[in-house]
């Protein structure tokens, strides 16, 4: 039997649980979590591998080099979501609420490098190729004229000039 005990606290405070099993560890913050995380490690519970979305994702990834990423899915209305943006940037959002993508089924982000240097990585997931390619001409607004909430640098000086965008393989912005 497994004992799943706190603490095991995160940089906000929360008590996880931490599970080793073999050459294993599993993190969840509730138990029910790290339950779900061991049924699926015995072959009793879902996987992510079972989602052909998210397997299609991280193997565009993993074709690019990442080596570090991030999963959105549900992601409706993130665009013009900010909960720690000043009331000048929310303004700023909705007035540029024309130039939101098309609806996306997940956003894999990541983190890559090459000889040039790091590179971050988005892989958007369609329902189809024609949502895809009417979103390219978005992105490529964005990367030219878009500005960091957080630093407020334009974006081709936060992250670079350097950009590659295609519909199969997603965006690739130097940093």
């Amino acid at each position: 039997m497994v004992s799943l005990q706190p603490p095991a606290y995160d940089h906000l405070g929360r008590g996880g649980r931490i599970a080793v099993l073999d050459s294993h560890v599993f993190r969840a913050i509730e138990t029910e979590g790290v339950r779900s995380l061991i049924d699926t490690y015995e072959g009793q519970g879902n996987s992510l591998a079972d989602d052909p979305d998210l397997v299609l994702a991280a193997r565009e990834m993993d074709s690019l080099g990442v080596y570090s990423a991030l999963l959105l899915r549900d992601a409706e209305g993130y665009e013009t979501r900010c909960d720690y943006c000043t009331e000048e940037q929310r303004a700023e959002l909705k007035a540029e609420a024309e130039h939101t993508l098309d609806e996306y089924s997940l956003l894999m982000t990541g983190v890559a490098e090459d000889s040039d240097g790091f590179l971050t990585i988005l892989v958007f997931g369609y329902e189809d190729g024609e949502v895809a390619s009417r979103n390219v001409p978005v992105l490529e607004q964005r990367l030219a004229t878009g500005v960091s909430m957080t630093s407020t640098l334009p974006w081709t000086e936060d992250h670079g000039p350097k950009t590659s965008l295609t519909p199969r393989s997603g965006m690739k912005g130097r940093r």
